[in-house]
């Protein structure tokens, strides 16, 4: 449980320091940031969704690469500290970026301001469609249903091939089978990672990872710290541990 708040707090810039009182972890930041506070409470949602059309995508973008499994491009993987947005907006989201109808479909991936606090924030329908930013702002993409959830995921970590950083992906033998069956169904396409209703990454499939293969390998356009980071997110998304928060102040005595 420590190792998963350590993860969060290095996603947040809350500065927050973590110790361990009795049975409690205990958080103690000097600043107050309700924000970064909220997003360290969290559990992300992860959504591993077929893409069914992009705009903006630069040219050259990434492929698979080795029979491991496909290669991808990282965005911005930090989480977006935003304010919880009131039912009537999240149904409106929903109703313009989850249609099953292609006319608005069309009009959502024009429309949609990607430099926006998104009012879905993992609030998304895993079984519809959805229209939605890279977490970086540079695409914009229409999704098709979930295939894989975070759960699904047992753990992410960051290695290095020919000097290049990777991250390995292990699914549970349940996700391990539907990964299988996606790539191989998507062969030529991509595949998004999308975190809180946004994509972290969308890897171009070349060829299909073969049945019984639990872990897969994505490498792309990313740092070290990057990939360090894109493999947390990926992580935390499956550990369901959810935070409470209580306030106690301590003021420096004065003269």
């Amino acid at each position: 449980m420590k190792q998963t708040i350590d993860d969060r707090l290095n996603l947040t810039n809350t500065g927050a320091r973590i110790g361990i009182e009795g049975a409690s972890i205990v958080l103690t930041l000097d600043e107050i940031d309700t924000d970064g506070v909220r997003t360290l409470g969290q559990v992300s949602t992860l959504r591993i969704r077929p893409v069914l059309h992009v705009i903006g995508q630069s040219p050259g973008g990434p492929s698979q690469g080795g029979s491991a499994g496909p290669t991808a491009s990282a965005t911005s993987v930090l989480p977006r500290a935003t304010s919880a947005p009131n039912t009537d907006t999240v149904a409106e989201a929903k109703a313009l970026r989850q249609s099953t109808d292609p006319d608005t479909q069309v009009r959502a991936i024009t429309t949609l301001d990607c430099s926006a606090p998104d009012p879905l924030d993992g609030q998304d329908d895993p079984t519809r469609p959805l229209v939605a930013c890279s977490t970086n702002g540079s695409e914009r993409y229409v999704l098709g249903p979930s295939v894989i959830d975070g759960t699904g995921i047992v753990s992410a970590t960051t290695s290095s091939v020919n000097d290049r950083p990777v991250i390995l992906v292990t699914f549970t033998s349940a996700a391990a089978d539907v990964w299988s069956r996606a790539t191989s169904d998507n062969v030529g396409r991509q595949l998004a990672f999308v975190a809180d209703s946004g994509v972290i990454s969308a890897p171009f499939i070349q060829e299909a990872t073969p049945p019984g293969t639990s872990t897969t390998q994505i490498s792309g356009l990313f740092t070290a710290q990057q990939g360090t980071a894109l493999a947390r997110q990926m992580q935390n998304s499956g550990s369901g541990l959810e935070l409470t928060s209580t306030v106690k102040m301590t003021v420096s005595p004065t003269k």
